[in-house]
């Protein structure tokens, strides 16, 4: 499960130099499915992308894809996703104008199933 891999390399963080060429196949098989994912899968690619500061110009399309894939389904995400999600875009300093406001709508109906930890990760992004 490339969703499941992606959470474990955001908790191991980067150990070698060569880091990002390492990932460079694993990036491509997330991009061909990343549009088919759910609200877990995709929250935790993007923590991991954050936590790992994968950013650079070969990450972009991976990025978007997710925004793309996310703003389809936020209005759907639990709680810890909504957050999650918020909190890796801010992280990485993501322009993604269309979530937030996505995302702003969305977690007032979340607010009593988020944890205050999630409630301070989305009022902070």
């Amino acid at each position: 499960n490339l969703a499941a891999c992606w959470s474990r390399l955001g908790r191991i963080g980067r150990a070698e130099p060569d880091f990002e060429e390492q990932l460079a196949e694993l990036r491509l098989q997330t991009l061909a499915s990343v549009g088919e994912w759910g609200d877990h899968g995709l929250s935790n690619l993007v923590h991991a992308l954050a936590k790992l500061r994968l950013s650079g110009a070969e990450w972009q399309p991976l990025w978007l894809a997710a925004e793309r894939t996310a703003l389809a389904q936020v209005s759907s995400f639990e709680a810890q996703a909504t957050s999650n999600t918020a909190w890796s875009y801010a992280k990485a300093r993501r322009r993604a104008p269309e979530l937030f406001d996505a995302i702003a709508a969305a977690a007032p109906a979340r607010v009593r199933a988020m944890s205050p930890q999630a409630l301070s990760n989305t009022a902070w992004a």
